[in-house]
């Protein structure tokens, strides 16, 4: 069973999903298939942390590799 979040909670876990992907993109990897399924939450110590996982589609943004990203209605996977 899942539990409701309220918004704080909700908030706390779109933050730092959003900070995972931040860091990711500055790097230069797009995930390209974010989803509810791909982001984990783990808790320890009553402490929730998230982690976007699933990178299987990810796209490196170096040389000719930021040329060949997903286009609209281009199917991939």
């Amino acid at each position: 069973a899942h539990e409701r979040l309220d918004l704080s909670q909700a908030l706390g876990i779109i933050v730092q999903a959003c900070s995972a992907l931040g860091y990711a993109h500055r790097e230069g990897v797009i995930h390209r298939d974010v989803k509810p399924a791909n982001i984990f939450l783990s808790e320890s110590n009553e402490k929730r942390t998230v982690k976007v996982v699933d990178f299987g589609l990810a796209c490196a943004l170096t040389g000719n590799a930021a040329q060949k990203l997903t286009r609209t209605g281009v199917l991939v996977g």
